[in-house]
Parts: structure tokens; sequence; C-alpha cells
């Protein structure tokens, strides 16, 4: 199925049109989903593990900036790309959150390693 990407369909998006959100979606999601996958693997975002979780969280990161007026259509490469960065931006906050779940590996106090940390309870910064 494809779709031709107007100013109408972003405006029919923006107004929470349901039956244009259903179209938009079939469309870019499997578009979407196979950049992050790629990326996943490529760029190695092992903090990743919820592909589909990252691709639901950047069209919701769209709707809003759509929503808000943040995001003007201009052309469908235009699209495409702000589609990737919105993605981008999604998996570079998960790193971030990453970062601040992970434990230290040495006593910061006296610098020995702590030897006590559960194998699966980190992850590499």
């Amino acid at each position: 199925m494809r779709i031709e990407v107007t100013a109408e369909l972003m405006s029919s998006l923006r107004r929470g049109d349901q039956k244009a959100w259903g179209e938009f979606d079939a469309v870019w999601r499997p578009w979407l989903a196979t950049r992050v996958n790629r990326a996943a693997r490529v760029r190695n975002w092992f903090w990743v593990t919820g592909h589909e979780d990252l691709v639901q969280e950047a069209f919701a990161l769209f709707n809003q900036r759509l929503v808000e007026g943040r995001f003007r259509f201009q052309s469908e490469p235009q699209l495409k790309a702000y589609l990737v960065k919105a993605a981008f931006f999604v998996a570079m906050k998960w790193k971030r959150a990453a970062r601040l779940q992970t434990r230290p590996i040495e006593n910061r106090e006296t610098g020995a390693p702590i030897s006590d940390l559960p194998a699966t309870d980190w992850v590499a910064a």
C-alpha cells in the first residue's frame, strides 16, 4: 500500500483523523522499522532491545511535534529525514537513560573493584 504524502494528509493527521493515521501508519511504520533495525545492527545500538517500542515512541514524538506545529511538511524526503531523526533522538534518549542505570565497576572511595555485581544487572557505558 502506498499513499501520497501531501500537505492535506499532514493537516488530517494534525487534526487527529484516525483513518489518515491508519493509512500513514500502514506505510511509514514498516519503513521506519526497517531503518531502525538496520541502524541498531550497524551502529551497535546494544541498549535498544525493543525496536518496535523505539518506532512507536518515534511516531508518538512525530505526532506531538506535528500537533504542536513544530513539523511543517515540505516534501516526502523531508518527512523521511524527520522520522529517522525522531527515531535517532529516541535511541539517544534511551542510551542516556541506560547510562543513568549503570553501576560503577569499582568503589569510588577506594578504587577497589566491586565483586558483587550481578552479571545481568548493569549496562556497559
